[in-house]
């Protein structure tokens, strides 16, 4: 009776196991990945889009440099053809940014903090954020007057943080006639919003920059999520949302906060603060003053490899101008060759990093042991490994592409001045 019993009632018997944190870490694996996916295809594409740049804008500014010089049937012909390369600068300039954020974004860009005045690099930076937005919509300036605002950042951050903040308050623009407003202003001893862990800094001072749009707003489970990657709330669906994931990592990378105010319908207030140093600029920090001082590099030598025959042609020219002696080599290789072919002295290597077969800094490497007189300066579309240059026992450069002559001049200027100067120097 009692088998029979059994019989006919059964028992299931059950395991259960919350999964949870197994699928929540799977997710965050994919994520990671995917992100990682995309930074190595950014970094790739702004390697190759910079040597582009290079090209283009190198090109413009020799011809603008050349129709300066010609003579005319009329002025106006004259000045629609410097127009015309003026275009063609600025918009190479337009993509050099672009590739410069997808290099920052990809974790590939080498930060350079340096001392800089926020106002100053604020107005120099304006004509910039103008050509990014509609023309229909103006960009407001309110700063402090006569006084520096010093922060210790890389400046490059700085400019990419304003892009990304000015473009995303264009985009949230109901009407073609809106106003986006820039404020930057000191806070002296103020204590600032408690953080993401809910503290607040101690009193110092602070510098901070708000960026107001009267756009559509959000409403306050879309403002949860606008630091979110990927995420985006702006239409149409080609806006993405990378920009202000970026900036928020590059605020915390500078010791800042950022704090977003919107209002559904009456737009968004974000407001920034960054630490202020007491420290002085450097006095050498601007390329383009150095550059002027020197007229001439008469009885100087130099060797330029890159893979890209344009760009060796664009340099080429452009330091034969100021008299320098130019060697030419398309590879790591034929510069070997080509300085062993070379009697005298080479005083400066000026060779890319990324290069097929052998690298900038493996050709430097050898290129010292050769002739460790010869100072070295690299050229950089992306960035490369710094353990890369572990074995360079000389002092370089380097210099990110595309640059201009002023930007170059100022380099080589720069090594011929200094002496006792840090193993790497970014121009």
């Amino acid at each position: 009776t009692s088998r029979k019993k059994q019989t006919e009632d059964p028992s299931i018997l059950c395991f259960l196991s919350d999964i949870t944190h197994e699928i929540e870490t799977q997710k965050a694996q994919d994520k990671e990945e995917k992100t990682n996916a995309i930074a190595r295809l950014l970094s790739a594409l702004a390697h190759d889009f910079n040597n582009i740049l290079s090209i283009v804008g190198g090109s413009a500014r020799m011809a603008q440099k050349k129709t300066a010089l010609l003579t005319f049937e009329s002025d106006e012909g004259k000045t629609d053809l410097l127009t015309h390369l003026d275009r063609i600068i600025v918009s190479a300039d337009r993509g050099a940014e672009l590739t410069k954020t997808m290099r920052i974004f990809a974790g590939n860009h080498n930060s350079h903090k340096s001392v800089f005045d926020c106002a100053k690099t604020l107005t120099d930076y304006l004509p910039h954020l103008q050509t990014i937005i509609p023309n229909t919509i103006k960009v407001d300036v309110e700063s402090t007057q006569n006084t520096a605002l010093y922060i210790k950042a890389d400046p490059d951050h700085f400019k990419t943080i304003l892009h990304h903040l000015v473009l995303n308050a264009s985009q949230a623009s109901k009407n073609k006639n809106d106003t986006i407003r820039i404020k930057l202003k000191n806070l002296s001893d103020k204590p600032l919003y408690p953080d993401e862990q809910g503290s607040t800094h101690s009193p110092c001072s602070y510098i901070q920059l708000q960026i107001s749009d009267n756009g559509t707003g959000m409403d306050e489970k879309t403002s949860e999520r606008i630091f979110d990657p990927y995420f985006t709330a702006n239409r149409p669906p080609e806006f993405k949302g990378v920009g202000l994931s970026l900036v928020q990592g590059l605020v915390k990378n500078m010791q800042g906060q950022i704090n977003v105010a919107t209002t559904p319908d009456k737009g968004t207030t974000i407001s920034i603060t960054f630490p202020q140093t007491d420290e002085a600029p450097a006095s050498c920090d601007d390329a383009s003053s150095i550059a002027l001082e020197t007229d001439s590099f008469k009885g100087y030598t130099a060797l330029v490899t890159d893979d890209e025959a344009d760009i060796l042609d664009i340099l080429g020219a452009s330091l034969r101008e100021k008299d320098m002696t130019i060697l030419q080599a398309n590879s790591g290789d034929e510069a070997l060759l080509v300085q062993e072919d070379h009697n005298g002295r080479i005083d400066f290597l000026i060779t890319d990093i990324h290069m097929p077969d052998m690298d900038g800094p493996h050709l430097a490497e050898l290129f010292l042991s050769l002739r460790p007189e010869t100072h070295i300066i690299f050229m950089s579309g992306g960035t490369g490994q710094m353990n890369s240059f572990q074995n360079l026992p000389h002092q370089y450069s380097i210099i990110p592409k595309p640059f201009d002559d002023e930007t170059l001049i100022a380099a080589i200027t720069t090594h011929l001045k200094s002496k006792n100067t840090p193993s790497i120097k970014n121009i």
